[in-house]
Order: C-alpha cells, then sequence, then structure tokens
C-alpha cells in the first residue's frame, strides 16, 4: 500500500507509531504519493504564491562562480 518511493521514511515513521497510526499513514502516503518528491530531482512546480524581496536600495550584486571543492567534485557530477 506504501509506494516504493516513500517505503524508507515509512519504516522510520512507523517505529514510533502504534498499529492504527501505521496504517493511517500508510493510506495517508498512497492517497498523497503526487506530493512527495520520488528523487533528489524531483521538485516541481508550485505557483500558487508568489513572493517579493525587499533590498531597499541594495544593487544587485555579481560575483564570479566558485570551484567545486575536491571532495565534493564526484557527489556532483553524479548529479548531473
Amino acid at each position: 500500500m506504501v509506494p516504493d518511493h516513500l517505503l524508507d521514511l515509512y519504516e522510520r515513521w512507523r517505529l514510533n507509531l502504534n498499529k492504527g497510526e501505521q496504517v493511517q499513514v500508510a493510506r495517508f502516503s498512497y492517497d498523497f504519493e503526487d506530493v512527495f518528491a520520488k528523487n533528489e530531482c524531483d521538485l516541481g512546480n508550485f505557483t500558487a504564491v508568489e513572493h517579493c524581496v525587499d533590498t531597499g536600495d541594495a544593487k544587485p550584486i555579481r560575483q564570479k562562480m566558485k570551484r567545486t571543492p575536491v571532495a565534493f567534485v564526484t557527489e556532483e557530477e553524479s548529479h548531473l
């Protein structure tokens, strides 16, 4: 009943739940599976709310791209 992409999360949740709560969470995760990201790249697109960041009189700044630290290069490449 729990969608595949939520099984790990469900297993962690259920440790602190009684049987009735486990059933409710399983049902909830099934009913709303499309709300949860399936992977790190599944960010979705939410446009119902807009916001404005007031920066006062500050001008936009431009900075050079910073190099990825060597320790993170492999992880970064795995996301591309």
